[in-house]
């Protein structure tokens, strides 16, 4: 069976063609928007992920041996978070990677729930959750899964041809089913999704960055006339000055290498600290 991984980078987009400074992100609470965008990128997901200890000792009686006393922790298993499928598939198709003596069971629930058996029948767009147990101690967090079942559709630009002649096939490929999202097309080498969920801005991040994206970065017009046309209107975008006050970056990482601020914009009223798109 073939399977194909996706990676997912989630972004928040204002509809359309310029950008304006809103209420903070982090401390105080935000304003609610039903608009958000989501950019999705090729390529391999892949996530560091390191086992740590806590050395501790008892003050009272700093011997050797409570010296060397660790706390162990489990990390949470890696992963693509969203796996494709070409045919039917079971939790036994799925993959999560352990580290070295862990082993993977899989949950219906990010939290508690029933663990899934092998031969459970997975479905298009079902959440899994991979937890990690590594010396009888399982992760605290579990790695979030979304299936994807391929499906193509392929259309020729002439059914009728002959001898010599050609034809252009045209394939419709359908995009994972994100939560609360419709899929809105492939804009600066990214799948763009777009949110109807409300929440403030680092909820809508988080909630990406579980299918491996970002809220959205624009770096050209192209972007911003794609937004316009796909009518997307008071959106978060991936844009902030949360960490360091005037300094802009993006929750992607990629650089800050484009701008279309609203005239008097960014004014940091009442302590803005995220950037939203408007029409």
């Amino acid at each position: 069976m073939r399977k194909i991984f996706y990676t997912f980078c989630l972004l928040s987009a204002l509809s359309p063609a310029q950008m304006l400074a809103y209420t903070p992100a982090g401390l105080d609470p935000l304003p609610t928007f039903g608009s958000v965008i989501y950019q999705v990128l090729g390529g391999t997901w892949s996530a560091a992920m390191e086992r740590f200890s806590l050395q501790w000792w008892d003050a009272s009686q700093n011997t050797a041996e409570n010296q060397g006393a660790v706390l162990a922790v489990t990390p949470t298993p890696t992963g693509n978070p969203i796996q494709s499928f070409c045919d039917a598939a079971t939790v036994a198709d799925l993959v999560a990677i352990p580290d070295t003596g862990g082993t993977i069971d899989w949950y219906d629930v990010a939290v508690g729930g029933t663990a899934l058996n092998t031969t459970d029948v997975l479905a298009d767009g079902d959440l899994v959750f991979a937890e990690q147990t590594i010396g009888g101690v399982p992760s605290a967090d579990r790695l979030q899964v979304l299936v994807h079942f391929i499906d193509v559709d392929i259309t020729p630009s002439n059914p009728v041809i002959c001898i010599g002649e050609s034809v252009q096939l045209v394939a419709d490929y359908k995009m994972p089913n994100i939560l609360n999202s419709m899929y809105l097309g492939f804009v600066e080498s990214k799948h763009v999704y777009v949110s109807s969920s409300t929440a403030n801005f680092l909820s809508h991040e988080t909630a990406i960055q579980s299918y491996g994206g970002n809220l959205i970065s624009i770096h050209q017009t192209s972007t911003v006339d794609f937004l316009i046309l796909s009518g997307t209107s008071a959106s978060y975008i991936g844009l902030n000055d949360i960490a360091v006050e005037n300094d802009f970056i993006w929750t992607d990482g990629s650089p800050l290498d484009y701008t279309n601020w609203y005239p008097g914009e960014p004014n940091n009223i009442g302590n803005e600290d995220v950037v939203m798109y408007y029409n």
